[in-house]
């Protein structure tokens, strides 16, 4: 979802000062962790995945402060980067350094001394619980390991032109492999990056960058397939990334203490936005207007009025109907992971098809997304009420060859144009 505001000096000096205690895992600590809806409570937790809890670093990944990360598309520097190492060179004006976080021990348990490291230890929670979701689903640690974590940097995206850094965000950042918490300003309620949906939704990303796209900074299909026009494959890409992060979220949130929480953005963004993202509503169908738009603007137009939100709702929506009409959520948390590559011919999944189109991205679909989906569904029933969903919510053109026979597109879209 998408700085610096370099951290109070009083903070750091104290922090450093402190002979803060620092065991081995787990670690018991106090974290702010969702009670109900939008309630968030101090509670004791325990790290697992943390190695030095005032650094907060370990395997999971390493918090730094002071970060000073701008991407602007007119540097010499940027456009003439070719690796991924020059990319993050152009971009990374201060590396920042390791946090040093406060605590309090209490028994054995870990208060944090002040608001940040309050901050810093419920990202870390919320990260971990995301991270014991997708191992869970099947995804080995390692390859989630190493995560760059920034903690307030100043953080600009331009193009010559002078910016504010931005406020108000938690995000992975595919340019640099990235999770950016960024300061927290005019948001209300639960920040963002306080917010273990959000946080859940953002961990999704990187795992879908890392299965489609191979984990590069730059992903060819949202680049190449762009040029000239229509963009209705990166569109679409774009919108599955967004709609698989927020069904994967709302799983996560399943987890917690407070139950499955479809609506986790409430707490965080203005009504309206988070009613806008609300996919558990029965009515949430794409409408011809929106499928227009994924199919025939440009990736810039799409994407900057919020397009791979509007489309990746309704895919959501889809995933969520099923697994809650099924009862079969983990079926489908696997079926959409092993969609994003899949190696066996009846099965390819958006990595394999990716490739198979080459430069003709505009060959990727909604009905193609559909296949790679149900392909990876072994139950009957299942597969069936998801097709039942894919193909009544998405408007799909007729039936996707990897629907059962005896499917139906559900009768909850008839009125939407």
């Amino acid at each position: 979802m998408r700085s610096q505001v370099p951290l109070p000096a009083a903070w750091l000096a104290a922090a450093l000062a402190a002979c803060a205690p620092n065991p081995s895992p787990p670690v018991k600590v106090m974290a702010l962790v969702e009670q109900g809806p939008g309630a968030l409570q101090p509670t004791q937790v325990e790290l697992e995945l943390v190695r030095d809890v005032v650094a907060l670093a370990g395997p999971l990944g390493t918090f730094l402060g002071n970060a000073r990360l701008t991407l602007d598309a007119s540097d010499p520097q940027w456009q003439q980067a070719t690796s991924d190492e020059a990319r993050a060179a152009a971009i990374t004006r201060q590396e920042g350094n390791p946090v040093h976080a406060h605590y309090i021990d209490k028994g054995g348990v870990l208060y944090p001394g002040d608001f940040h490291t309050w901050s810093l230890v419920t990202a870390w929670h919320g990260l971990e619980e995301a991270y014991r979701y997708w191992q869970g689903v099947g995804v080995p640690g390692e390859e989630m390991n190493g995560l760059q974590l920034h903690y307030f940097p100043e953080f600009r995206i331009t193009a010559g032109s002078p910016v504010q850094p931005e406020r108000d965000n938690a995000f992975f950042f595919a340019p640099l492999q990235a999770f950016v918490v960024l300061p927290f300003e005019s948001l209300q309620g639960v920040p963002l990056a306080l917010n273990a949906g959000v946080l859940a939704h953002e961990f999704s990303h990187r795992v879908f960058n890392r299965r489609v796209y191979g984990g590069a900074t730059l992903p060819a299909p949202l680049v190449t397939w762009p040029v000239g026009g229509a963009s209705a494959g990166a569109n679409l890409l774009k919108a599955a990334d967004e709609g698989f992060a927020d069904f994967h979220a709302w799983s996560v949130t399943c987890l917690g203490p407070s139950g499955c929480n479809p609506r986790f953005l409430d707490p965080s963004l203005p009504a309206a936005v988070a009613e806008a993202r609300d996919f558990s509503r029965a009515d949430r169908c794409l409408s011809s207007a929106q499928r227009f738009a994924m199919e025939g603007e440009p990736l810039g137009t799409f994407d900057g009025r919020g397009g791979p939100y509007e489309v990746g709702t309704v895919i959501a929506s889809a995933l969520f109907q099923a697994a809650e009409k099924t009862a079969q959520r983990q079926e489908i948390q696997r079926a959409v992971l092993a969609a994003y590559a899949n190696t066996a011919p009846q099965k390819p999944g958006l990595k394999e098809t990716i490739a198979s189109v080459a430069n003709q991205g505009n060959l990727l679909k909604l009905e193609t997304l559909a296949n790679a989906l149900l392909a990876q569904v072994e139950d009957l029933e299942t597969r069936k009420q998801l097709c039942n969903e894919l193909w009544g919510r998405l408007k799909l053109n007729g039936r996707v060859d990897n629907c059962p026979v005896a499917s139906a597109p559900v009768s909850d879209c008839k009125e939407v144009p």
